[in-house]
């Protein structure tokens, strides 16, 4: 539904905002990082990264909009619809998974932030 995809693309901003802010770590912080951490910190924080996150979000929330029509021809165009919102859902699915992994420190405290839990729905409710 479309608040959900807005709390996807408010929750990729705050986390922008967020890394882009940061200082850069000091030698004992870096020492503390789990594998690959930095690296998939400065790919998801990349201007390109969350351009394509929010025409991801935009294209999910048209064909949300777009299949809710009575009539749109042959059954074959609900099943390209179809897809492409399982290929947008993975696609959030595996950027959710990545930014966890990077605030993984925070332990299940990084859960109570209000747009982590608006993600948390907008990955599990398409699954059911």
């Amino acid at each position: 539904s479309y608040s959900s995809v807005s709390g996807q693309v408010s929750d990729n901003i705050s986390t922008f905002e967020e890394l882009s802010s940061s200082s850069s770590l000091s030698p004992e912080e870096e020492k503390k990082l789990l594998p690959a951490e930095k690296m998939i910190q400065d790919f998801l924080s990349r201007p390109e990264v969350e351009l394509i996150e929010a025409v991801l979000v935009i294209v999910s929330t048209l064909l949300v909009a777009v299949s809710t029509l009575p009539d749109l021809g042959s059954p074959a165009v609900y099943q390209y619809i179809e897809l492409t919102e399982d290929i947008t859902s993975s696609i959030f699915c595996v950027e959710f998974i990545l930014r966890w992994y990077t605030n993984f420190r925070e332990g299940p405290k990084y859960f109570t932030k209000p747009l982590v839990l608006v993600d948390v729905f907008v990955i599990i409710l398409p699954l059911l």
